[in-house]
């Protein structure tokens, strides 16, 4: 769901601040990563007979609730920042 935008933020970013190969480099070392720790939970819940659905929404819900979190922290990170004007 992220990986478009989070692959443009970390070219860019791995651009300004490590060479970019180092950036890829980093970027599939922690997608596969997370894509490994998601998949230990779910064979765990698996195992424990949890119902893949609510499992899965509550995984949904869980994300929505991230996101909506993150964009309101940098709506007031934007909005405590001060403005310059550029003329």
């Amino acid at each position: 769901m992220l990986v478009v935008p989070m692959n443009a933020l970390l070219q860019y970013r791995g651009h300004r601040l490590l060479q970019p190969g180092q950036s890829i480099a980093i970027q599939g070392f922690n997608e596969n990563a997370s894509v490994l720790v998601m998949l230990g939970a779910l064979a765990l819940a698996m195992r424990a007979d949890w119902p893949l659905v609510p499992l899965l929404s509550a995984l949904g819900v869980t994300m929505a609730l991230g996101l909506a979190l993150l964009w309101g922290l940098t709506r007031r990170w934007r909005a405590d920042r001060p403005t310059t004007a550029t003329t």
